[in-house]
Order: structure tokens, then sequence, then C-alpha cells
């Protein structure tokens, strides 16, 4: 197995439980540089990166704070001030555009992701800008008003203590698709339900506790916590948020 297969085999996820040591300004550049490569649509890089180090900001924003945090923003002002200059009224004002420059901005995120593993750093994505108070984001980031919205971000550093074990992928059924979509049949999906429910596949999300205590099945526990109204509210406040933006202008 090669070195960048070993890389993307071992990528984890630090929960937040960073030391206070510091990225070296040569890694950091080496990530950001190395990002840029990033395969985006018609090569225009409809995303920009935002690189916060002061570890009270992330606090406030994130929740989590490491050596560096790296916000991936869709953002097309690049191109609409470009074009202006050029005399055309470029107005990339519809969900086709934001969802074009939401790909970019993930791809970049992914690509900096495997670049810090591969230099021994570590990671932790998260989306809590975009669920958070929209207008402090864009207040405390300086955010432009129109066509610029926070995507994900990239929370880098150094563990205190390596994670006791690599969480799992399910890798059943309904997940990988050939030539055409399959939908589970009943026995798959209890197949499926049944691969979460082993604990020693490590699947699932562990903040949510000991659900064998409470729920018959991992995915009880998991459905029951993101559908008790969160998930519409969530839903509305992400809607307005990304209407001041402009991106949905043209969809009104």
């Amino acid at each position: 197995m090669n070195e960048t297969l070993k890389t993307l085999k071992n990528i984890r996820t630090i929960h937040g439980n960073f030391t206070k040591q510091n990225i070296s300004d040569e890694d950091l550049n080496t990530i950001l540089q190395t990002t840029l490569r990033a395969p985006n649509a018609g090569n225009m890089q409809t995303y920009s990166i935002i690189s916060i180090k002061d570890r009270d900001v992330m606090k406030e924003l994130f929740a989590y704070k490491g050596s560096v945090a790296l916000v991936f923003c869709a953002d097309h002002n690049r191109q609409v001030a470009a074009a202006k200059q050029l005399g055309h009224n470029f107005k990339p004002n519809t969900i086709g555009w934001f969802i074009t420059a939401s790909t970019d901005a993930v791809l970049a995120a992914q690509t900096a992701s495997i670049t810090a593993q591969s230099l021994g750093i570590d990671t932790l994505f998260t989306t809590a800008l975009y669920r958070g108070d929209f207008t402090r984001t864009k207040r405390i980031l300086n955010l432009p008003d129109k066509y610029c919205f926070p995507i994900i971000t990239l929370i880098l550093g150094y563990p205190k203590s390596e994670p006791k074990y690599l969480k799992g992928r399910y890798s059943g059924k309904g997940l990988l698709h050939d030539g055409k979509y399959e939908k589970l049949n009943e026995t798959e999906i209890t197949e499926m339900i049944e691969q979460y429910d082993n604990l020693e596949n490590r699947l699932g999300i562990p903040v949510l506790g000991h659900w064998e205590k409470n729920n018959k099945h991992l995915l009880d526990k998991i459905f029951s916590f993101w559908g008790n109204g969160g998930a519409t509210e969530s839903s509305k406040q992400l809607y307005d948020s990304l209407k001041l933006t402009g991106y949905l202008d043209a969809e009104e």
C-alpha cells in the first residue's frame, strides 16, 4: 500500500481535544497551496478560505479550538468583481451557482484535510458556522454581504492523546451501486441496522451516548435525536441566512 492510500485509510477526527502546539508557517502554507490544486468547476475556484489563528475567536465561532481553523466559503465575489470591471452584469443568484460553489469549497476542504494528515497534523470538520448566528459570523469574519456563505470549517492541530480507536464506516448494501441505483430490500435494511448495532464496527455518532440503555437500535437513537423538531428549525434558520447572501434571489 502506498503512502497516499495509508493516509486516506487512517484519516481520523479529533473532537476538539487539541494541544496548544502551533502549526508551523511552512506546514500551513503547504496545506493552503496544495489545497488550491483541488478540482473545481470550470477552473473558476468559486470558494475562498479564511485562516483563523486566534483561539478565542475559534472558541466563539465553533466551540472548538486548535492551532488553525480554515473556513471554506462558497464565494463568487472575485468573479462578480471581474465581470463588473469588464462591463458584464454577472449575478450568481441561483441555487445552481450556490451548489457549484459549495462543491468547490468542499473539494478544497477535503484536499486540505488529506494534506494535513500527510504532514502528521490532525483535523476536525465542523458545520457550526451555518448552523449558528449568521449575522455574528458575518461580523466577526467580515464576510461580504452577497454571494459568500461559509460551508465548512477545518480545524487543524495536534491531539492531546491518541484516539482509542479509528471510527468505522458503513460498507454494506445500499451505499455502493454498480451501473444503476438499487433500493434496499427488507432483509438488507435489517442487515444494515445490525451493522450499526454491532459496537465493534464503531458506526454512528458517539456523542449520542449509550443508546443501548434506552433504545433497541443505535439508529433509533440517531433518528429520535434528529427528528424532534430541531431539524426543521435549523433548516429555516439556514434558509433565512442563505437568502441574505443573494444566492436564492432568482428562485423567489
